[in-house]
């Protein structure tokens, strides 16, 4: 058995050779060389295996390298899910969504999985060429393949274009210092900024601190009511929005900050913050806020989350859909609500 899935049977006879291989759905091929007896040593059979499991790994599957531009294979498959008069989608660089507004996007090795190799291509699948207007506002894009989506208003078309650059730019590395304000990169070391908030997407990512001089978290106190989801299905689309920034460390903000952001490790602010998600700690002197939280929240006030797995620590808790405790002096969660300590599992 090849490394790549790929089986490899030899069958040696008086005077001939076979070596069958398969690879997958996509590619069958059978090698047969015939040697003369005389001529065959003891290392000729090792000699053809190698030269036909060299051939197979130079072949990929439909998919499988994940680029935007698509190949010749690929654009076969693509190509019957639109008007045979319409241009062939090879060369072209595509994206792929699928969701019900189309607001998910998928990889090309997983659209070609899920509704080639498993037969799951839906009835909705179809091509939407960009407009000259949309090609360049999503850095150069020329088609999106829509999978699975049963409603898409102007207003879904117009957020999926502005985020296509996101999709499929390569980051750029900046090492000790850089600015989170920056798109498309990952900074390892130390990223400054101020004032994130939840403006366009500018999927970057920080491998070390995320220090914001001040953020619009020093305005929470007076904030009229919480932007952190009330059922499953306003929690569902905001989790389905792109992240703008990753932190794997900790991200520090003076005053606390706000943005579609993830945080792997510890996120502290000054005085309040709002994330999309946190996986570690989440502390502040007046309120943590977040869609989902894995770990903990801490602060003098109070904590809200979504969706908890973990411990809440403050003066007022709440949870919609909480799996661990809660400790202050009320605390809510979707079971109950009650003093000083409560708790789900």
């Amino acid at each position: 058995m090849h490394p790549n899935g790929l089986t490899v049977s030899v069958l040696k006879s008086k005077d001939r050779l076979w070596v069958d291989c398969c690879k997958g759905h996509f590619c069958s091929i059978e090698i047969r060389l015939r040697f003369a007896q005389k001529k065959m040593n003891k290392y000729s059979w090792l000699w053809v295996l190698l030269i036909g499991v060299l051939n197979l790994s130079a072949q990929t599957t439909l998919g499988d390298d994940d680029k935007v531009i698509i190949t010749e294979a690929e654009a076969e498959v693509l190509d019957t899910l639109q008007d045979s008069r319409m241009t062939s989608l090879a060369g072209k660089k595509v994206a792929f969504i699928t969701g019900y507004h189309g607001k998910s996007f998928l990889k090309k090795s997983d659209f070609f999985y899920r509704y080639i190799n498993k037969n799951e291509m839906h009835e909705t699948a179809k091509v939407w060429w960009l407009t000259p207007k949309e090609k360049e506002k999503s850095y150069g894009f020329d088609a999106v393949v829509l999978s699975g989506i049963y409603e898409m208003s102007t207003e879904d078309r117009a957020w999926v274009v502005s985020r296509l650059g996101g999709y499929a730019l390569p980051a750029k590395n900046v090492y000790v210092v850089g600015t989170f304000h920056q798109k498309n990169v990952n900074i390892h070391g130390v990223s400054v900024g101020a004032f994130t908030g939840f403006g366009e997407p500018r999927y970057t990512r920080t491998n070390g601190l995320r220090l914001e001089l001040i953020g619009i978290g020093i305005f929470m106190p007076i904030m009229p009511q919480s932007p952190i989801a009330q059922d499953s299905l306003s929690f569902a689309s905001e989790m389905r929005e792109p992240v703008s920034e990753v932190t794997n460390g900790v991200s520090l903000s003076l005053s606390g900050g706000a943005c579609s952001c993830v945080t792997n490790g510890m996120s502290i602010g000054g005085i309040g913050q709002i994330n999309q998600q946190v996986n570690g700690v989440s502390a502040s002197l007046f309120m943590n806020m977040s869609q989902k939280l894995n770990g903990l929240q801490l602060a003098l006030w109070g904590n809200e989350s979504y969706e908890t797995n973990g411990l809440q620590i403050g003066l007022i808790n709440q949870s919609h859909k909480l799996k661990g405790l809660q400790f202050g002096l009320w605390n809510v969660n979707e079971k109950r609500s009650l003093p000083v300590v409560n708790w789900n599992f």
